[in-house]
């Protein structure tokens, strides 16, 4: 092997590297995200239908100091991972992969709250504003489902599945039917769920990095 070549294998080596490193402080970044979004609309859910059920007002702050703490947790680990200041931030394989994701994410997300606006419309007009919320928590659920493929992760899949299936579920076996606030605490305490396994993936992360 000649030196020119070597110095090229070498390199190439030195960009995998980089790359991989780039890829893991990428994912404990979006899990940081993950538990900083997830916590606090999980907080949202739980203290309005913690509310609802007559919880509180020492209860609703517990939660809400928790919430807090998730929120704060996930911002100090997606800072700590900032992009664009390490080795591999602008290699341009990760570059073109970190656009991609952000652009599938927007798209979803958008797509997300104008289902739910044009279904708080839709039912405000139809004269069912009780299932507004067990339509918003299925919209909730439907949106995890193309977010996996996008974070490439079956979490989504399972928080997807899990709130579709409230969704379904709450209306038919309690007794205030869509208006029940059982569907937002399940919901809150599903997002938490995830949140706090999004707590775990950012540490595997750490301990890779």
């Amino acid at each position: 092997m000649t030196a020119q070549a070597f110095d090229l294998t070498t390199q190439a080596a030195a960009d995998a590297g980089n790359y991989n490193a780039a890829m893991r402080r990428a994912g404990r970044r979006g899990a940081g995200v993950g538990l900083m979004f997830l916590g606090g609309f999980g907080t949202v859910w739980l203290v309005g239908g913690c509310s609802n059920a007559g919880m509180g007002m020492v209860g609703l702050l517990l939660i809400g100091l928790i919430g807090a703490a998730l929120v704060a947790l996930g911002l100090r680990i997606s800072r700590e991972t900032k992009l664009g200041q390490f080795p591999g931030d602008d290699s341009p394989a990760f570059v073109k992969d970190q656009a991609e994701r952000a652009r599938q994410f927007n798209r979803v997300n958008a797509a997300q709250w104008l289902a739910v606006a044009a279904l708080i419309v839709t039912l405000n007009i139809a004269g069912k504003p009780e299932w507004i919320m067990a339509g918003v928590i299925l919209i909730v659920g439907l949106h995890f489902f193309p977010l996996a493929r996008t974070f490439r992760t079956r979490s989504h899949l399972v928080t997807g599945a899990a709130l579709v299936l409230i969704a379904i579920v709450y209306p038919l076996l309690t007794l205030a039917g869509p208006a029940s606030p059982i569907g937002a605490i399940a919901t809150g305490l599903v997002l938490w769920t995830h949140a706090s396994y999004a707590l775990l993936k950012s540490h595997f992360f750490d301990q890779q990095g």
